[in-house]
């Protein structure tokens, strides 16, 4: 199950059934990370900041874009760049952005109950390359999800699987009909194991791209 354990049961009977990655495992490689983007929600000022995190030795100057979506559509209500410049070795407010004008350009509330929005800070991320160099963070206009009405369950699909070299890489690509929060992929055999660039990620877009690499390259697009 997608759950919150970091630790992963092996069967003393098949040890192929352990050793995959858990949800904790997945959102501690990203809270790690060198370099984000975190939106917070002040309440005092009435305004979202968005603070960059910065491990690296040099200073970082670049854009990000901020969206915001209605659960149940994947047409941004809100869409804006922003130019930020950190320090190294720091964490330090980028931006901060006004909750009135939010609430002006969306309809969104972060204090009410019902149909709800998700905040999406997106960025090209300064110490990743190639396809999974765009990164993003996220910022629920209600955390208790149980409570908004306008999240319902999406329809995901696998559209396709290609091998990258012979080395046990794969691409996968999905889709999805609205926005679907914590999205987990997981293998339902135990031929082998491996790890996914990310899971129990958030899907904003109709489509995503991830990759898996597999323990051992004898696995085919078929397995």
């Amino acid at each position: 199950a997608p759950t919150w354990s970091s630790v992963e049961y092996v069967s003393n009977k098949d040890v192929s059934r352990g050793g995959k990655w858990k949800m904790a495992h997945y959102f501690v490689k990203r809270a790690y990370a060198d370099f984000m983007l975190s939106p917070v929600l002040n309440t005092r000022k009435s305004t979202v900041d968005i603070y960059a995190i910065s491990d690296l030795g040099a200073p970082v100057s670049d854009t990000f874009v901020l969206n915001v979506f209605s659960y149940s559509s994947l047409t941004s209500l809100y869409s804006k760049q922003f130019r930020f410049s950190v320090g190294p070795h720091i964490s330090a407010l980028a931006v901060s952005v006004s909750v009135d004008e939010l609430k002006a350009q969306t309809g969104c509330d972060f204090s009410a109950t019902g149909d709800s929005c998700i905040l999406v800070v997106d960025w090209i991320s300064p110490t990743k390359k190639g396809a999974d160099a765009r990164d993003e963070n996220f910022l629920f206009f209600n955390t208790k999800l149980a409570d908004v009405t306008n999240l319902k369950a999406p329809t995901i699909r696998v559209e396709s699987v290609s091998p990258i070299g012979q080395n046990g890489l794969f691409s996968i690509v999905l889709s999805t009909d609205q926005v679907s929060l914590f999205t987990w992929l997981d293998f339902s055999q135990n031929k082998f194991v491996g790890i996914f660039s990310e899971n129990g990620f958030h899907m904003t877009t109709k489509t995503r791209t991830v990759t898996y690499q597999a323990d051992t390259p004898n696995v085919t697009v078929e397995d």
